[in-house]
């Protein structure tokens, strides 16, 4: 059988084993790992001085994870840097536009890393992505900063108290004070006196505001009834263009028609000019021919043109005609005048014996 012993045993056994359970979780939680696809990060430092392998690394001011590594650099302009890896866990999703800062812890010079994890947008980072870094902000310059202003501080507490100590100047102060002070109490006499007047002036500003208001309301009213007539001026002058360009359209339709008539009666008059023009062409031809062949007496009127006979027997004809008409005893006679008229009555005269 089993005694007490062996229950002791058994629970002292589970014990033990939920210790160390208990142990390695907390060793993930502070070594920043939950074994769950860490994220690793890479980032370039110009100086990582305080920073070792196992600091911290924040999101958000949470611990999610440590450095586990650091190895020495060229940047893309040539110069050294370090490179920094972290291991962290997924409890905060980093994106590409993140950004690790290099933080100082307090005045011992311990560093940590804080990364701001960026947008949603911009997409969640891969392992051994190189994410931006911004450069540490050193308390040693923080602190020559703060010791420049103590002494800007001390210098002008100095001058206060060298002004302070300067009788003549301060004397200078407490007239130009005591000038101010007079100055001032004069202007307050004058606006008392002139109280009523300054008054009517407000009151005429006002009126005149007033006026002014109206006068732009006029105003107003005039030009919106000006710019609708303007407006109404403008829409009759496009109905009317539109209407002429419509005539002009109908007018340039017609034009065309004409133009093209006219060009069709163009060319038949051309054609008809020409053929007359060979017509007048051929007859001038002929007549150059009938006239070659009566200079040449050929043909009946070339021949008559060139011979002078048959106007000369013409001319003996004529002569033997008259002749006989004078010597013609008949009722008529033929005299110089080439008319005829009515002859006396006389016996005919005798000729060689003839009765």
């Amino acid at each position: 059988m089993k005694g007490p012993s062996y229950k002791n045993e058994i629970v002292v056994g589970l014990f033990i084993i939920f210790a160390l359970v208990v142990f390695f979780a907390m060793t993930f939680i502070i070594r920043g790992s939950t074994g769950v696809s860490p994220y690793y990060v890479n980032t370039e430092f110009a100086n990582v001085s305080g920073l070792e392998i196992g600091s911290p690394v924040l999101v958000q001011g949470f611990r999610v994870g440590r450095v586990i590594d650091m190895t020495a650099g060229i940047d893309k302009k040539g110069e050294a840097t370090v490179v920094v890896t972290s291991k962290v866990a997924r409890k905060i999703p980093i994106h590409k536009d993140a950004s690790v800062a290099l933080v100082q812890q307090g005045f011992i010079g311990d560093k940590r890393l804080e990364i701001d994890p960026g947008t949603k947008e911009a997409g969640e980072i891969e392992n051994y992505d190189t994410v931006r870094s911004i450069p540490p902000t050193d308390l040693t310059v923080f602190l020559a900063d703060a010791q420049e202003m103590v002494a800007d501080l001390k210098a002008t507490l100095a001058n206060t108290r060298a002004l302070t100590e300067d009788k003549d100047r301060i004397a200078k102060i407490d007239a130009t004070i005591a000038n101010i002070e007079e100055s001032t109490a004069r202007l307050s006499a004058i606006i008392e006196e002139n109280r009523e007047s300054i008054r009517d002036t407000v009151e005429n500003v006002e009126k005149l505001s007033v006026r002014t208001l109206e006068i732009a309301d006029k105003t107003e009213a005039k030009v919106l009834a000006i710019a609708e007539s303007t407006e109404a001026l403008v829409k009759e002058i496009r109905e009317t263009r539109e209407a002429l360009d419509k005539r002009a359209a109908k007018l340039m339709d017609k034009a065309d028609t004409i133009g093209e008539n006219t060009n069709i009666l163009m060319v038949s008059t051309r054609e008809e000019i020409k053929a007359l023009s060979d017509k007048l062409l051929l007859a001038t031809d002929n007549i150059n021919d009938i006239l070659g062949q009566v200079n040449r007496g050929q043909g009946t009127i070339g021949a008559l043109v060139k011979d002078p006979q048959p106007f000369d027997e013409l001319q003996e004809s004529i002569t033997a005609l008259r002749s006989l008409l004078v010597q013609q005893r008949g009722e008529y006679f033929y005299d110089t005048k080439l008319g005829y008229e009515t002859a006396p009555s006389q016996p005919p005269a005798t000729t060689d014996g003839v009765n």
